[in-house]
């Protein structure tokens, strides 16, 4: 989360840095956002790795510390002109896909509260399932099958009554696959 919020700053700061050239101080933005990042990751390794694992082997209180080397010029400079061409492109991310991130990364970790099962949203599906059949039964048509993938995408979706509403309209458009004006007449 930490990280996440000081790289949406260093986004909002460099972009309007960059019009300035790259050799103004606030295009070292970003470099001092990673090295900041970076040094809290050190230190969370410090605190919660290195010196339990200590206590546990060795029973002392001297602790070894890990500490990650400065940003060379070379890599501070193609981090910069990497980070211009993304805010050039002004490429939005998917829905959700920070998200996903962080939920994949926990379920790496190991991390307990990844592992909490998120409550389903079966109303979602429900809402598509009769907007496609009431649709299909207008048209007098075979309403199609609904493909499992759909299915847990429709799970994910938030709750809430418009989501419902557009799950049914999805559920509506979604009856006429594979559908052609001929086959309809």
């Amino acid at each position: 989360m930490m990280s996440r919020s000081a790289l949406t700053q260093a986004i909002d700061q460099v972009r309007y840095a960059y019009p300035y050239g790259k050799g103004t101080p606030s295009s070292q933005f970003l470099v001092l956002t990673i090295e900041s990042i970076m040094n809290q990751m050190a230190a969370t390794l410090n605190t919660y790795a290195v010196a339990p694992l200590i206590d546990f082997n060795f029973k002392t209180s001297a602790y070894p510390e890990i500490k990650f080397e400065k940003i060379s010029d070379v890599s501070q400079e193609f981090l910069r002109e990497v980070f211009s061409e993304i805010m050039k492109a002004r490429v939005q991310l998917p829905e959700g896909f920070i998200n996903q991130v962080i939920d994949e990364t926990a379920r790496n970790l190991n991390l307990k509260w990844a592992f909490q099962e998120k409550e389903e949203n079966r109303e979602a599906v429900k809402e598509f399932e009769r907007g496609k059949l009431e649709e299909a039964n207008k048209l007098k048509i075979k309403a199609p099958r609904t493909p499992r993938k759909l299915k847990e995408k429709l799970l994910r979706v938030k709750k809430g009554q418009k989501n419902i509403e557009k799950c049914y309209k999805l559920g509506k458009e979604f009856a006429y696959v594979g559908k052609t004006k001929e086959n309809l007449s």
